[in-house]
C-alpha cells in the first residue's frame, strides 16, 4: 500500500502539470462574481506561482525519498 505522503506528492504533481497545460492554453480558473479571470490573473503571476510549486514539489521529492 501507497503512503499518504507518497500519494499527495503524486497528485501535487499532476495538478501542476495541470496549471502549466492551463497557462498554455490560457485557460484560466473563473470564480469571480463579475469581471473577467485576466482582470485578476496575469500570465507573469501564473508563472511565478508555478515556479514557487515546482520547488516545493523538489523539496517534498527530497525528503519523502531520502
Amino acid at each position: 500500500m501507497a503512503r499518504r505522503d507518497e500519494d499527495w506528492l503524486r497528485q501535487a504533481k499532476r495538478d501542476l502539470e495541470h496549471a502549466r497545460h492551463a497557462l498554455e492554453d490560457e485557460d484560466y480558473p473563473n470564480s469571480y462574481p463579475s469581471g473577467a479571470p485576466l482582470d485578476f490573473y496575469t500570465r507573469e503571476g501564473a508563472e511565478r506561482v508555478i515556479g514557487y510549486a515546482e520547488e516545493i514539489v523538489r523539496f517534498c521529492e527530497d525528503k519523502i525519498f531520502r
